[in-house]
């Protein structure tokens, strides 16, 4: 997941390029376009095969610093349509977890 994450960032960067100045973005644009749906394709297709079976797993093997990015994530690919309650449930009665209260008011 950690991996996805950074992933997902690294497009991010390129999307936002227009409001970073750096020479990083020499690079053709039509090449960046490429990288940026790329990027969409994998994390998409990760993002969408969480399910009830596997997000408590995969919420408990990141690092605290990644999970303010999974719930973005989370919200973006709509993933919550396809995990029922039961794994909200186990993630806030994870001792691991942040309470459920910071998650729903967005303060990862």
């Amino acid at each position: 997941m950690e991996d996805i994450i950074e992933y997902y960032n690294i497009g991010h960067f390129i999307e936002e390029k227009d409001k970073i100045n750096n020479s990083i973005f020499n690079y053709e644009e039509e090449k960046l376009k490429e990288y940026e749906k790329k990027i969409k394709q994998v994390t998409g297709k990760f993002m969408n095969s969480i399910d009830d079976s596997n997000c408590k797993e995969i919420y408990d093997q990141l690092d605290i610093g990644w999970r303010e990015d999974f719930w973005k994530l989370f919200a973006e690919f709509k993933v919550y349509s396809h995990v029922g309650e039961r794994a909200f449930e186990d993630i806030a009665n994870s001792r691991i977890s942040r309470p459920i209260r910071a998650i729903l008011n967005g303060q990862f």
